[in-house]
């Protein structure tokens, strides 16, 4: 099982590694055999199963092995391209969350802390939610894609930490340290419209040109 394969240069670190396990070629090697039959003898019942299976397969790779990965589709400050031939290894299967789950994961997230009936705490949420709410209905895919419940419960997280500190700045701070990462990803013009038209909307006219400019730079690479 392999988490989030694209957190790290894949191709680089193991691209050749899946290339040679692919190979009919290729056999376990005899370290890992010694190591195996060493842990046998210690009464290792996994190691004992184990060589067991390979002395059946003239100590090859079974052909019912499989290498279950995981992607992080959208986190675009700290992700890594997969090239074609990692790719064509692998059955890929896209899991995404719909709209209504995210609506629903912004309601529940805003009520637990509006439980502490504090007026910044009330205003900044609200507008928080009327924001995201925002994209939520009036976002294509991309930006559906961008709204991902890890994300969010980071964005919030940001304003439960400054509102009694810092609140004039807790919105802010929350967008430009998590969706002004995500957003940044996207693509489609119209998309991106509407991303500036709510900024705007919101008086965040300088993330707005933050993002524009990162979107540029996006375009020039």
């Amino acid at each position: 099982m392999l988490d989030e394969i694209n957190r790290t240069d894949f191709d680089k670190r193991a691209a050749e590694l899946m290339a040679i396990l692919g190979s009919e070629e290729y056999k376990i090697p005899e370290s890992l055999i010694l190591e195996l039959t060493e842990a046998a003898k210690l009464g290792c019942d996994e190691a004992r199963k184990a060589l067991e299976m390979l002395e059946q397969t003239d100590y090859r790779l079974p052909k019912n092995v499989l290498f279950i990965a995981t992607m992080n589709s959208f986190d675009a400050a700290a992700l890594f391209r997969l090239g074609f031939a990692t790719f064509r290894r692998f059955n890929v299967i896209e899991i995404a969350w719909s709209r209504e789950t995210i609506r629903k994961f912004i309601e529940k997230v805003c009520s637990k802390l509006l439980e502490r009936q504090d007026e910044n705490m009330a205003r900044i949420v609200g507008e928080a939610s009327s924001l995201l709410n925002d994209l939520v209905t009036h976002g294509g895919e991309e930006i559906i894609n961008a709204l991902q419940p890890g994300i969010l419960q980071s964005f919030f997280n940001i304003i439960k930490n400054l509102v009694y500190t810092k609140p004039e700045i807790a919105l802010k701070a929350a967008f430009r340290e998590t969706l002004l990462h995500q957003l940044r990803a996207v693509t489609n013009e119209s998309e991106r419209h509407k991303i500036s038209e709510i900024l705007r909307r919101y008086g965040l006219e300088d993330l707005e040109l933050k993002l524009r400019l990162l979107w540029e730079l996006a375009e020039l690479s």
